[in-house]
């Protein structure tokens, strides 16, 4: 689905800049308008309903399973970050309702996007995150237009071309999640300092040092915080993969205890979790193994962690548990 995402965004960036470049020599008419907007639902409707249909049916699915996520929070939201966390609560009620199709059941999975990020946004957000979002739309909307009016003998090519990819990138973000990967994020601050620049400072007698490092400030603020976990606990990181080393060569009390140490600083990693959750329950500590799962469980549930969590349960003798727990990982991922 992505690269289908991309070749509509860049698609459509393509047609933007031929526009503005058209437009600027004054030679579009009417019938370009239609032509251009006939075309563009023409290949929409190919990539998404005739290549990869069941990507496309999936992505429907997680809309249907969205939906009462923001009917019954739209006002505050779920929290951002938050929709990873709930998302498969919500798909495994939808499905132990039992009015679910074979098709479906079938297209399930493991899920914590929703494959639109504004609607992700949306619902993790609520009508803060509406305001949001329209501010945006009117901030650039008013750029382009003073963009416009500031260049009426025509736009540079380069600010052309920024505004063009902008466009294309930030449609990409309708059918597919970006915004968490730091060379999206890194395109986007570049294409909109490019966008200021020629608004604010190309032609104007103001200071270009100010501009240029702030930019590059914003840069180096997006690659820290993609990176901070590693930066902020990487001697923890460091101890934890000697502790799985330890685990697998057989000294598992002396891999426990490298896990324990540093469970302070992880305790909010998915992934030490449930390693250290499989390793107690290898040394058929259930309790401990147990506590574990549902902490990781909490921060990113999947089917697998509450299967785990059923047979804790049940070696421990709490049946009734290890029944909740394995009824819910079957509705959540029923294929």
């Amino acid at each position: 689905m992505q690269s289908r995402s991309f070749i509509i965004g860049f698609f459509v960036g393509l047609v933007f800049f031929i526009f503005l470049t058209a437009q600027e020599k004054k030679q579009l008419k009417g019938w370009h308008y239609v032509l251009t907007a006939v075309t563009m639902l023409s290949i929409l409707l190919v990539l998404t309903l005739l290549l990869k249909t069941g990507s496309t049916y999936g992505r429907l699915f997680i809309y249907k399973v969205s939906f009462p996520m923001f009917s019954e929070h739209w006002l505050h939201g779920m929290g951002l970050g938050n929709f990873r966390s709930q998302y498969l609560l919500y798909q495994a009620a939808y499905f132990a309702e039992g009015k679910q199709t074979q098709e479906e059941m079938l297209l399930a999975d493991n899920t914590y996007y929703v494959f639109n990020d504004y609607w992700q946004f949306l619902i993790e957000g609520g009508i803060t995150a509406v305001f949001v979002l329209l501010f945006a739309m009117f901030g650039l909307g008013y750029l382009f237009l003073s963009n416009r009016r500031k260049y009426l003998r025509g736009m540079p090519n380069m600010l052309m071309l920024a505004w063009s990819l902008l466009m294309g990138l930030l449609l990409v973000a309708f059918f597919t999640h970006v915004w968490e990967k730091t060379l999206y994020r890194l395109s986007i601050v570049g294409l909109i300092a490019i966008i200021l620049y020629f608004s604010f400072i190309w032609g104007e007698k103001v200071s270009r040092k100010s501009f240029l490092l702030g930019v590059a400030s914003i840069f180096a603020l997006v690659l820290f915080l993609a990176d901070i976990d590693k930066l902020l606990y990487h001697q923890a990181y460091s101890t934890w993969r000697k502790a799985e080393r330890y685990c697998f060569s057989g000294y598992m009390q002396e891999g426990l205890e490298l896990f324990d140490e540093v469970y302070s600083p992880l305790k909010h990693d998915v992934l030490y979790l449930t390693m250290y959750a499989y390793q107690h329950k290898k040394n058929e500590n259930f309790e401990q193994a147990s506590i574990l799962f549902r902490e990781a469980a909490a921060i990113r549930p999947s089917n697998e962690l509450y299967r785990q969590l059923g047979i804790c349960y049940d070696k421990l003798g709490d049946y009734e548990k290890a029944e909740n727990n394995f009824l819910l990982a079957v509705n959540m991922v029923p294929n």
